[in-house]
């Protein structure tokens, strides 16, 4: 697969969504088994399917990345349909999907600060697997006595969201590379394909956007991106709280703006 073509295009084509037909299947006999047998699961079953959706679920990750990879143009990328995007809504169904990958680096907490109510242009499902990628990989590369977090702004008429850890730190070596397909910081060590973050790239640059790291290594990384701006929210004089699904979460108000930790349960 060295280079691009008609044959390469296909292939991934197919395979893609031969893997999204299985993986619905499994997903779907999951679920069944698991609302069937709730009460009657011991600790060692219900351990046993947190695995097997949490593999379905990567799989899943996997093959969208696939198809993605699949059809990524070579030239300058197209336009895209887009519609208003509320931030903090993407983030709630990243952070869902991210659960057993918080589980398994017994890392419990996640850093936020968004204005309230600040939305993007952008198509949700990719903005969903833009934060995914970049939060699991935050989590892959932090130790977890350690923070990572998001924030977000707005600067004129876009939205400059940043996904930061205080993880190991990219060499300079490394940030000029990281977004080319197929290349992996650490490849005898990384369980990765080495295309998410050329995938990112890609969906960030079809929607207008653009994408950057800066890192010091043993100090953490920071990876930035940009996206129109949706039409100015208007001030909320009220008192906000909710909880988010399968997470408690404890806010902070300031003018426009809230803070908060997100405790993956």
């Amino acid at each position: 697969m060295a280079s691009d073509g008609p044959d390469k295009t296909e292939f991934l084509c197919r395979l893609g969504h031969e893997m999204k037909t299985v993986i619905a299947s499994l997903s779907g006999a999951l679920e069944v088994l698991r609302g069937r047998y709730r009460n009657k699961l011991g600790s060692v079953e219900k351990a046993l399917f947190d695995v097997s959706e949490k593999d379905a679920m990567r799989l899943a990750k996997l093959a969208n990345n696939l198809l993605d990879f699949a059809h990524k143009p070579t030239g300058a990328p197209p336009p895209v349909k887009s519609r208003r995007v509320v931030l903090k809504n993407s983030l709630d169904t990243s952070l869902a999907m991210l659960k057993y990958a918080f589980r398994e680096r017994d890392m419990s907490s996640l850093e936020i600060s968004l204005p309230r109510g600040l939305a993007v242009r952008a198509d949700p499902e990719q903005l969903v697997q833009i934060f995914t990628n970049l939060i699991e990989n935050a989590v892959k590369y932090t130790p977890p006595d350690r923070k990572i977090g998001v924030f977000a702004k707005r600067e004129r008429s876009n939205v400059l969201v940043c996904v930061w850890d205080e993880g190991i730190g990219i060499s300079a070596q490394n940030r000029r590379k990281i977004f080319k397909r197929f290349y992996r910081v650490n490849p005898a060590g990384s369980k990765g394909s080495g295309i998410g973050l050329s995938v990112v790239k890609w969906i960030i640059e079809r929607q207008g956007g653009k994408i950057w790291v800066e890192s010091r290594l043993g100090k953490g990384s920071k990876f930035y991106f940009t996206l129109t701006g949706e039409k100015k929210w208007r001030k909320q004089r009220i008192s906000w709280m909710r909880h988010w699904k399968r997470a408690d979460c404890r806010k902070i108000l300031s003018g426009d703006r809230f803070s908060f930790s997100v405790f993956i349960k």
